[in-house]
């Protein structure tokens, strides 16, 4: 079953890093946009950076999607695949993924990995019903003790 995150989180996300780079384009051309009046320069600063801006939300919302079977979860952001086992998967903190509408859950290899929700949940249900080898957080810190939440 394919599925695709809620759009209000990806769209946050960008929201604040095209805020993050308009900061920093300003301190960049710091000289350029206190000259008074402006030319040519300052709109076509800021003409690029919200064009841009745009283009990444656009393929950000249109590049992620997952792709649920019995066996894993594939989560593909733009032109990477990832491949999340559910056999491999150790802990899913339930807290966290249900405060924060993101999964938050740990291989076997001692990775953590956030898994934006979809738009109705399925794939934190899905999860949850199909992950056999859960763990306790007690358990997770003494097997892999640098893992902080």
């Amino acid at each position: 079953m394919k599925l695709y995150p809620a759009k209000k989180n990806i769209i946050l996300a960008m929201i604040g890093a095209i805020g993050f780079v308009g900061v920093l384009l300003f301190l960049i051309f710091f000289d350029i946009f206190l000259r008074w009046p402006w030319d040519y320069k300052q709109p076509l600063i800021i003409a690029v950076w919200l064009i841009s801006g745009a283009i990444f939300t656009i393929f950000s919302l249109k590049g992620t999607h997952y792709l649920l079977t019995k066996k894993y979860i594939q989560v593909t952001r733009g032109r990477k695949e990832y491949i999340y086992y559910f056999s491999e998967i150790i802990f899913i903190d339930e807290e966290y993924s249900l405060r924060k509408k993101c999964i938050c859950l740990v291989t076997n290899k001692g990775h953590v990995q956030y898994i934006n929700f979809d738009k109705d949940g399925i794939i934190y249900k899905t999860m949850i019903e199909n992950t056999k080898n859960l763990i306790s957080k007690e358990e997770l810190k003494e097997k892999f003790p640098k893992i902080k939440f």
